[in-house]
């Protein structure tokens, strides 16, 4: 019901973001970080939350183009000469719009890599800091990739 009257629709979230969650990004970042600098997050614990998050983006049917271009933008803050913080920081934009965009399946694993990429920037304080963002990304795609992610 909307405004009091039956539409005759199901009962869907307002805005195409608000989805539920799966599991505790945060928690699970927490438990196997120990709110650390990202140079000091073990190489396990990279591996281990990737996989989950990426087992997620397969079961929600994630497509790597919903997030190629979060992707492009960190290569391409990696790239550059001298290493920008801030401007690591705002490849998250890119990543917020693969949200926005998504349906609803997708929206929901996206944003938990969104909660876990957020958690990281929180962690972020150096050149080290960002060698290990990187490959924390590259480890959930990685994975995506060998769990049979869709590259479409």
């Amino acid at each position: 019901m909307q405004g009091g009257r039956n539409t005759g629709r199901p009962n869907m979230p307002q805005q195409r973001n608000e989805v539920r969650h799966s599991f505790d990004v945060t928690a699970v970042m927490k438990e196997k970080f120990r709110d650390q600098d990202l140079k000091n997050w073990s190489a396990m614990g990279i591996l281990e939350v990737g996989e989950k998050l990426a087992q997620e983006m397969k079961e929600k049917r994630v497509t790597t183009s919903q997030i190629r271009k979060f992707i492009d933008e960190l290569q391409r803050v990696r790239s550059s000469k001298n290493l920008d913080l801030e401007q690591v920081k705002l490849t998250k934009i890119r990543l917020i719009y693969a949200v926005g965009r998504a349906e609803r399946g997708p929206a929901e694993a996206l944003r938990n890599f969104e909660q876990a990429f957020s958690y990281a920037l929180n962690h972020l304080r150096d050149k080290q800091d960002f060698t290990n963002l990187v490959r924390f990304v590259e480890t959930v795609v990685a994975y995506h990739r060998y769990l049979g992610g869709s590259d479409k």
